[in-house]
C-alpha cells in the first residue's frame, strides 16, 4: 500500500508491511509546508532532542524549511530539508519525521540524513513507526526525479551513540534498526562525528564534535554485508554537502579529515559492514560499537575528561544484562 509520501514496499524484509499497511489506513501523512506545520512538528522535536544538542537550532531549520533545495559552488549535490507529520483520524499530531536528502546528479547517488523521528507515546505499536521510516525513501526518489535522476541509488543514513551496557536505551534502538535493515560501518573504519550545531559565534566557544556510529541500509541491497568505499566517501561527501549551509567550514574539515583518514588506512574494499542483533540473544555482535571501544577512536578533546572503560567488561556486562543466567530448578 502506498501513498504519495509512504510507500510500504519501502520497508525492509524485515519489517511487518501488514501492520504498517493498516497504520496508513487509520493515520494521514502530509509534508511539512508552512510556518504553521512547521511550528508544530518542531515543538516535539525540540523538547526530546534540544536538551542533548543533537538538532539544529529553530532558525537554521526554518531557513531550510523556506528554501528547498540548496547548492553551493564547491559542490553539485543539491540538499533539501523535509518534515512529515503523522495524524490520527481526529487530526491530532502522532508522530514527527525531519531528514535530508543530499542527491548527486552527476552520479545519481541519494544519501538521505535521517535527522529526528518521534512517535508520540499513545500512538506507539501501531505501525506509525514504520511509516516514519518508509517515507525518506519517497523522499529521496522525488528529490531524485526533481533533478533529472531517473535511477537513483538511496542510502539511507542514521547517526547514532555508541552502546553503553547499562543504558537499554541504545540497544533498544539498535535492534530496532536492525529490523528496519540497517547495519554500521565499522567505527575503526570511519570514526564519524556530527558537528557541533550550537551558536558557537554567539557563545564564545570552539566546535566540540560529538562521535557517532554511521549506521546504513542499502536500498535495493538489504541484507548486503559489506559496501563498497565509493560509497562510504559518498556518505561523508553528502553528509557534508548539508552541514556546509550550517556550520563552518573549518569544522566539516576536521571531521572529514579524522573520519576519511580512518577510512585511508583501511585497504579493504568492499568495507565489512557491523550486523546489528535482531534480538537480545545476539548482543554480542555490538562489541565493535561498544562505548569505550567507539570513543577511544577520537581526539580527548571531543569526548570530555572522563576516562574510559574496559570494553571487554563493557561487553560482558552487556551480554550479562541482556541475557542473564538462568537460575538451576
Amino acid at each position: 500500500m502506498k501513498s504519495p509520501l509512504v510507500d510500504v514496499d519501502d520497508l525492509a524484509p524485515g519489517e511487518n508491511h501488514g501492520k504498517a499497511a493498516t497504520a496508513l489506513t487509520r493515520y494521514t501523512v502530509e509534508e511539512v509546508t508552512t510556518e504553521a506545520a512547521f511550528d508544530e512538528g518542531l515543538a516535539p522535536l525540540n523538547a526530546q532532542f534540544l536538551a542533548t544538542g543533537e538538532i539544529e537550532r529553530e532558525d537554521v531549520l526554518r531557513t531550510w524549511l523556506r528554501a528547498g533545495f540548496r547548492t553551493s559552488p564547491a559542490t553539485p549535490i543539491a540538499a533539501r530539508y523535509h518534515m512529515l507529520l503523522v495524524r490520527d483520524a481526529d487530526g491530532t499530531l502522532a508522530a514527527v519525521r525531519d531528514c535530508f536528502t543530499a542527491t548527486d546528479p552527476t552520479t545519481g547517488r541519494v544519501v538521505v540524513l535521517l535527522s529526528h523521528s518521534l512517535v508520540l507515546p499513545q500512538h506507539r505499536r501501531t505501525g506509525v513507526g514504520a511509516l516514519l521510516r518508509a517515507c525518506p525513501v519517497a523522499f529521496a526518489r522525488a528529490d531524485a526525479k526533481a533533478l533529472g535522476v531517473t535511477h537513483p541509488k538511496i542510502l539511507l543514513f542514521a547517526e547514532m551513540e555508541p552502546i553503553e551496557p547499562h543504558n537499554r536505551t541504545t540497544v533498544t534502538r539498535v535492534l530496532a534498526y536492525a529490523r528496519a535493515g540497517f547495519r554500521a560501518i565499522p567505527p575503526t573504519s570511519l570514526p564519524y562525528a556530527q558537528p557541533d550545531f550550537r551558536d558557537l559565534d554567539a557563545l564564545g566557544v570552539g566546535p566540540v564534535p560529538l562521535p557517532f556510529l554511521c549506521l546504513i541500509r542499502q536500498i535495493g541491497e538489504d541484507g548486503r554485508p559489506d559496501a563498497p568505499r565509493a560509497t562510504i566517501e559518498a556518505l561523508v561527501r553528502h553528509v557534508q554537502a548539508i552541514h556546509l549551509h550550517h556550520c563552518a567550514p573549518g569544522q566539516l574539515a576536521t571531521i572529514r579529515d579524522h573520519a576519511l583518514g580512518a577510512l585511508a588506512r583501511d585497504s579493504r574494499d568492499p568495507i565489512p559492514l557491523v550486523r546489528l542483533p535482531v534480538a537480545p540473544s545476539e548482543v554480542s555482535l555490538l562489541e565493535p560499537l561498544m562505548y569505550s571501544r567507539v570513543f577511544a577512536l577520537y581526539p580527548s578533546t571531543w569526548i570530555g575528561p572522563l576516562p574510559l572503560g574496559d570494553a571487554d567488561l563493557e561487553t560482558t556486562l552487556l551480554v550479562a544484562n541482556w541475557n542473564p543466567p538462568k537460575e538451576r530448578p
